[in-house]
């Protein structure tokens, strides 16, 4: 019985979180499908960002929203402009403006509760984020993977119409949906029956911190705003502010994991397919886990012992 509680409480979010979702969605298969039918480059407002390159094209895109931005990619790799390795790593690239902007948005609200501490946990969170960003680069200069080249855009065709372009939208929309949403409803399945919670709390005692930031860390499973409040009630109580510091940018080092699966995964899946969205998942975890487990090594030994 309560298995099947769990299974509508599942269902119900993920049709919640896909109607939030969907539109966007929507109108970036729209876009991507009619622009790369029309011939952009030829815009001169848009010259001075060299647009005739795919990577600055995507990188413009990415700002304003990251979804719509790997779905003109997940266009350009069906177009063959790009080949699977070069989709994973452009992708990876494409992905630290949506951070960056999401930390943006959030010092805001956690200021008026933590003060400056907000303010050092920022900038620990955004120097991770950096690290990220310059290894990923590495990667990319070391292996030679080309992900800036011509954009290959049709000029607009007379005979094209927007019958097709609609038809051949919606079809693509309804397959990606599809997939989004059973992936979405199997992660937060999981999730909802805690496994990946009480995964964390049986193995707490590897992150050797008391059981008070152990409630910053399961409180920001659930929702950061909880864990920033435990936090601001813990600094006034007197606690030792560098290991709530180190309590917080923990919990948004674990707390990725479960965001990568729980929404990450389902969305590039949709996108990208599943022979290439699992598989720049696993590169993100390839590649953020030895710089959080070093990060925290050098952030335990500096604020908490």
């Amino acid at each position: 019985m309560l298995s099947i509680l769990y299974v509508e409480i599942s269902f119900k979010e993920a049709l919640e979180y896909y109607s939030k979702i969907a539109p966007v969605l929507f109108f970036g298969v729209i876009l991507s499908k009619l622009i790369l039918n029309f011939d952009i480059t030829k815009i001169r407002d848009l010259k001075f960002i060299n647009v005739k390159k795919t990577f600055n094209f995507l990188f413009l895109i990415s700002f304003l929203s990251p979804l719509v931005a790997n779905i003109f990619l997940s266009e350009f790799a069906r177009k063959k402009i790009y080949k699977e390795r070069e989709v994973i790593f452009v992708a990876l690239l494409l992905s630290f403006p949506k951070y960056t902007y999401h930390m943006i948005l959030t010092l805001p609200i956690i200021v008026p509760l933590l003060k400056f501490l907000a303010i050092k946990y920022f900038a620990l969170v955004t120097l991770t984020i950096l690290t990220q960003l310059v290894i990923v680069l590495l990667f990319v200069t070391l292996l030679k993977i080309n992900i800036n080249k011509p954009v290959m855009l049709s000029r607009f065709d007379k005979k094209f119409k927007i019958r097709d372009l609609l038809l051949e939208s919606i079809k693509f929309f309804l397959k990606i949906s599809a997939i989004f949403l059973v992936v979405t409803f199997l992660m937060l399945y999981l999730y909802n029956i805690k496994v990946f919670e009480e995964l964390i709390l049986k193995k707490h005692d590897i992150f050797n911190i008391d059981i008070n930031l152990l409630s910053i860390l399961t409180s920001y499973l659930v929702k950061p705003i909880l864990s920033y409040t435990i936090a601001s009630n813990l600094l006034e109580l007197g606690y030792d502010e560098n290991r709530i510091l180190y309590a917080l940018v923990l919990s948004s080092y674990i707390s990725f994991y479960i965001f990568a699966i729980r929404h990450l995964l389902p969305t590039y899946t949709s996108i990208f397919g599943l022979k290439i969205g699992p598989k720049i998942i696993l590169y993100t975890f390839m590649i953020r886990t030895p710089i959080y487990i070093l990060f925290a090594f050098i952030l335990y030994n500096i604020l908490y012992i």
